[in-house]
């Protein structure tokens, strides 16, 4: 008679592999409930997380519950129009420089009420280099412009945005102290007022 493998007899370091194909949600609506073993395989795997008002309450408390932002180092926000609004409630209990080591951060329909406060804290990210950003909900740009033109995160080089930049320098604005920022690529999704104005901050760009 064959004997029959079963998943929970797998090594960590195979179901790990397994976690590699699944996407975060899947993960987390596949395994959270299984045991204590995977509860803590789920936990140590937490690299790349992404938040939506897709997951169940009780999943989410369960990331809050057991995340280590230190560990993340890929981070995608997805707020939509919605009450629970899950990003804001993970800023309430870590701030953003708890995640000390992301490297890339997707942010998509960030609530007014989040939205600035992330922007404004995003130079402590010292590790970030990827940054994309999809309908802004603010409309005055001064606040995305100074973070993300002006080198105040030195190693940020990959930048999208796909919203309406709308910024529009004045006399002061031209004569910062900060270094042109080191973004190598700029994605630009959107209708831009003064694309001149962004390019020149940005030397480093790649054809």
């Amino acid at each position: 008679m064959t004997a029959q493998s079963h998943v929970l007899h797998c090594p960590n370091e195979l179901i790990y592999c397994c976690f590699g194909y699944l996407s975060f949600s899947e993960i987390l609506r596949s395994f959270s409930d299984l045991n204590s073993r995977f509860i803590y395989l789920i936990n140590t795997h937490w690299s790349s997380i992404e938040i939506d008002n897709d997951l169940r309450q009780s999943r989410f408390r369960c990331l809050l519950q057991n995340l280590k932002p230190s560990q993340v180092c890929s981070l995608r926000l997805l707020a939509m129009n919605d009450e629970r609004d899950y990003t804001h409630q993970s800023f309430k209990l870590f701030s953003i420089e708890n995640f000390e080591n992301l490297q890339s951060l997707r942010l998509n329909n960030i609530s007014q009420q989040t939205f600035p406060s992330l922007i404004f804290n995003l130079h402590q990210l010292r590790q970030l280099s990827k940054l994309v950003i999809f309908d802004s909900p603010d409309d005055d740009n001064q606040l995305i412009f100074e973070q993300l033109f002006l080198n105040r995160i030195p190693k940020l080089k990959s930048l999208a945005l796909d919203f309406i930049l709308h910024y529009e320098p004045d006399a002061a604005s031209t004569d910062y102290n900060y270094s042109s920022s080191n973004i190598e690529v700029l994605a630009l999704h959107c209708y831009v007022d003064n694309a001149n104005f962004f390019l020149k901050r940005t030397p480093m760009l790649k054809n």
